[in-house]
């Protein structure tokens, strides 16, 4: 019967150099060259074995959610299940299309191809990650945002906020929209150091942003969302901005109904670190406005991937 490996010819077949990496790690793993003989004869005679482990550390569970480090100081609770997120079909033309809607006629977008190409990309780059790739266990929204420069709170006011609201109230006619910062928010909004926020807004001063937003931070605290990101990979970012952008591309989820989370903001505060800013659903109609960083069961905090 023919053998399916050969570990002597793998072996053979390795160059010096990695012969010699393997070497070191397995001496190194065992915790020197005397604690690795004595170990390897006492294989030989079968009194140890060998045990491969994953120690890729988990940042995300398999249900998509963060998992609080221990040791942080930013407060989490459990989340409370009964407010829960409905995962949309990906149709990347039709949420386009919605966004065109709602901004600015002369709103500077992407093709519904380019969209979903660079959606694409930060899809598998979360995808090949060990450590997050739980997220796509959970929701996911690809976004697009038109290339938009200036005052962050002066953009929610007149453009962002205002697109949420024409979405909203074109999907749920009977309900009533809400913006409790109105004519608040110019020279108000700021993002936070180190959230990584400052990315997205720099990249949508020079064009339009592809990505996409995993809500995926349901009851941390605002303080522990701003202190989990830190954990994690660089590539990602703490929600801000895009939030009410997806919202505006999603309203029949993100505007359901009161058993859907609210959605943080939280890499942005407003007017002090002490106060950030929300989208939330409720039974009769939707808001967008401030709140404190305490942590809440039916709230989410999300991380973002650009493409």
């Amino acid at each position: 019967m023919k053998k399916l490996f050969d570990l002597i010819s793998w072996v053979r077949g390795l160059t010096g150099g990695q012969q010699g990496a393997y070497a070191n790690k397995l001496i190194a793993d065992a915790g020197g060259e005397e604690k690795f003989l004595e170990m390897a004869e006492a294989y030989l005679r079968g009194d140890v074995k060998v045990v491969f482990q994953d120690i890729v550390r988990k940042l995300i569970d398999a249900s998509g959610r963060g998992i609080p480090i221990s040791g942080m100081k930013g407060k989490v609770v459990d989340a409370n299940r009964s407010f829960y997120i409905i995962q949309p079909k990906l149709d990347f033309g039709e949420r386009l299309a919605r966004l065109r809607e709602f901004y600015p006629k002369d709103a500077k977008f992407v093709s519904a191809a380019e969209f979903e190409e660079r959606c694409g990309v930060a899809i598998e780059r979360v995808k090949g990650d060990k450590q997050v790739s739980n997220l796509l266990n959970g929701q996911c929204f690809p976004f697009v945002i038109p290339q938009l420069s200036g005052d962050l709170g002066q953009l929610l006011d007149d453009t962002i906020v205002p697109a949420l609201s024409r979405s909203y109230s074109a999907q749920f006619p009977r309900r009533s929209f809400n913006n409790y910062r109105h004519n608040e928010l110019a020279q108000q909004v700021t993002v936070i150091p180190g959230t990584r926020q400052d990315r997205l807004v720099e990249a949508m001063a020079k064009g339009p942003v592809c990505g996409v937003y995993f809500p995926a931070l349901q009851g941390f605290g605002i303080s522990a969302d701003r202190e989990f990101v830190g954990y994690l990979p660089d590539y990602l970012i703490l929600s801000g901005l895009e939030v009410p952008v997806v919202a505006t591309a999603y309203p029949e989820i993100i505007g359901r109904d009161f058993n859907t989370p609210g959605l943080d903001m939280a890499s942005l505060q407003w007017q002090s670190a002490e106060y950030s800013l929300y989208c939330e659903a409720r039974g009769g109609g939707f808001s967008f406005g401030r709140r404190s960083l305490g942590a809440r069961a039916c709230y989410a905090g999300g991380l973002s991937v650009l493409g």
